[in-house]
């Protein structure tokens, strides 16, 4: 009996090291097809899940199967293609305590594939295709070397976490980070890799969406965990759902998201505690900032109005001297939306504030919102600002058309009608501001309200959102253009004066 015990555990063995050593070989003869490696596609997970895998997502796929053991032997191997496949290996583990172990091959010198720079049209060689003389010209390329490939993945990570000085705040990135098993930085990085950083959203990468949410929700540290919910789900495509973000407020609390909002994070993730650093631009950690306050009434009511307020002149007081910046409309929104009977005043002190040449966009939200929230009660002061920004042969200093996608909800027609129905309105409205008002009307509708065509018939060689700019010179320069776009603008008109 013990004999025979012996020799299944040595045949598992066999059977078991057969299996890592089918994976190594393969990635031996990966090494000895492939030429050109695409970083930017291999970063972005981009191909992955297409339909009709080209060799690339089966590279791919199969990378995510490779064990440890073998990714080591492959790190250890003395050709430099297979070296750099572990690399690649090690980049589809999705672990960040093996990931930093890119840095040991940032002076690996070696020569290993080539990296494409520009397809030309009619190249129809795919990821890891053997490349014939004859296709080789329809591609330009560049030598890429083991140590490109080790610093395009570190440095992935690097600027997901904020940083941008990557030779000099390495050493004490990667020494902050060497123990840990998630950041911040990381799980940005996985996010990315899960949506591809793709517009719009392929439903077919919802299971990779759906392991990154499983894992957040394995992170022991419940506040770190609410936060990532916040953190990760600010892009376009949002990882945890509204009310998903709204219980982690909840349980969040005032006071932990008010340190949150003053740039003192309740947690020791190094990505998010440095935050406060002059020389890091985190944009996530922003954009999260901006929700917590685009939904304060959740936590806050009228009585922190003023701390919405202080933190609007510190912000103010710091934007130069910091990299990554609060300071923007929300805090005055905040203020408005959880004391509404003073809205107008928070609103419009806001909107003097950013009243500069440079503040068009924030002056649109603001206005925006003003409407959202005081209704019928400001819309002459609206309609004036929007028609009063029209010149003729200058550049507006204003942006009509942000204002006009702000207007996102169904009760915002009531509005949009009002500034069609103005006597203004033939006269004092930049051809591109009409066509997106066009454009409005249909999405709010959820129908085709006003003819797709009508928009598609006008047209100017100067660009429809700027021909205001240079109006004299496209009479002079291109009167026949400049005709036909006035009268189909009008027709245009015509048919918005009739939207019932």
């Amino acid at each position: 009996m013990k004999s025979f015990l012996l020799f299944s555990l040595a045949v598992l063995f066999q059977i078991s090291c057969f299996g890592q050593n089918e994976k190594f070989d393969q990635i031996e003869r990966y090494s000895e097809t492939l030429e050109f490696i695409d970083m930017h596609s291999i970063l972005y997970n981009r191909s992955l899940l297409d339909p009709n895998p080209e060799p690339t997502d089966q590279f791919l796929e199969f990378m995510r199967t490779v064990g440890i053991q073998d990714i080591e032997k492959c790190l250890n191997s003395e050709k430099a293609k297979v070296r750099a496949l572990g690399l690649i290996c090690l980049y589809q583990t999705d672990n960040q305590k093996l990931f930093l172990r890119a840095a040991d091959f940032l002076t690996d010198s070696a020569l290993c594939f080539k990296e494409r720079l520009k397809s030309i049209p009619g190249a129809t060689v795919g990821f890891g295709q053997q490349m014939t003389p004859e296709k080789v010209h329809h591609i330009a390329s560049k030598d890429l070397y083991i140590a490109d490939i080790a610093s395009s993945m570190l440095q992935f990570y690097f600027n997901r976490a904020g940083y941008f000085y990557f030779e000099k705040d390495l050493n004490e990135f990667l020494e902050e980070r060497k123990n840990l098993g998630y950041t911040a930085g990381f799980l940005a990085l996985l996010t990315d890799k899960a949506t591809g950083g793709i517009s719009p959203f392929k439903p077919s990468r919802q299971p990779l969406v759906d392991a990154l949410r499983n894992r957040v929700e394995q992170v022991e540290n419940e506040v770190d965990r609410a936060i990532y919910k916040l953190y990760l789900s600010t892009e376009e495509h949002e990882i945890f759902s509204h009310h998903e973000k709204v219980a982690a407020l909840k349980f969040l609390g005032k006071k932990r998201v008010s340190q949150i909002l003053m740039w003192q994070p309740p947690t020791n993730d190094p990505d998010l505690k440095n935050i406060h650093k002059k020389d890091l631009s985190n944009f996530p950690y922003v954009r999260m900032c901006k929700w917590i306050l685009q939904n304060a009434p959740v936590l806050f009511d009228k009585k922190d109005a003023a701390f919405f307020l202080e933190r609007d002149a510190y912000e103010r007081g710091i934007s130069k001297a910091s990299g990554t910046t609060l300071w923007f409309p929300y805090w005055h929104i905040a203020a408005a939306r959880v004391d509404k009977a003073h809205a107008s005043d928070y609103i419009k002190a806001g909107i003097v504030l950013f009243g500069d040449k440079h503040h068009y966009f924030e002056r649109a939200t603001l206005y925006a919102e003003l409407w959202h929230l005081k209704g019928l009660k400001e819309a002459d002061f609206i309609l004036d600002w929007v028609f009063n920004s029209y010149v003729l042969n200058a550049q507006s200093k204003e942006r009509i058309d942000e204002f006009i996608s702000n207007l996102d909800q169904k009760q915002d027609l009531v509005l949009i009608k009002k500034i069609i129905a103005d006597p203004r309105f033939a006269d004092s409205m930049n051809v591109w501001y009409v066509i997106r008002l066009a454009w409005q009307i249909n999405i709010l509708r959820a129908a085709e309200i006003i003819p797709t065509q009508l928009t598609r018939n006008i047209h100017h060689p100067f660009g429809l959102d700027r021909v205001e700019w240079w109006r004299d010179r496209a009479l002079t320069e291109f009167p026949a253009e400049t005709k036909q776009m006035l009268e189909q603008t009008g027709i245009l008109i015509d048919a918005l004066k009739k939207v019932q």
